[in-house]
């Protein structure tokens, strides 16, 4: 999670415009506590009630643009290689432009999301 941390904290702006509202069951992590937690209406938040970031599924069958992979725009294919790295290519155009590796799918869509909308990640 910590890895992917330096992605989702730049793109929250983005990703709470895209999900809208906190729903039951949106996973959120809690950067003075260092733990992830699942939103629940009784509680809110974690324990610490401070702003804590949404975690959006890598792909959410229920609502597609609540998730990772909905967001992202224009068409896309995601290959997993045999020794585990990731190439995520997006079609800009009709062609296929960018190309985005990774360690896994889900760090591959938010280095592809931080291209779209602009994020610088450091």
């Amino acid at each position: 999670m910590k890895d992917l941390l330096k992605y989702l904290i730049p793109l929250q702006p983005m990703i709470k415009k895209a999900m809208g509202e906190w729903q039951h069951g949106d996973k959120g992590y809690c950067i003075t506590h260092n733990e992830s937690y699942l939103y629940d209406y009784e509680t809110n938040s974690c324990c610490c009630n401070k702003e804590n970031i949404l975690i959006p599924l890598t792909i959410d069958p229920v609502n597609p643009k609540r998730g990772l992979w909905g967001m992202l725009e224009g068409a896309k294919v995601l290959k997993v290689y045999a020794n585990g790295s990731v190439n995520l290519r997006v079609l800009v155009e009709g062609e296929f432009e960018k190309y985005y590796e990774a360690d896994t799918p889900t760090e591959a869509i938010l280095k592809a999301l931080c291209h779209q909308w602009e994020v610088e990640v450091k």
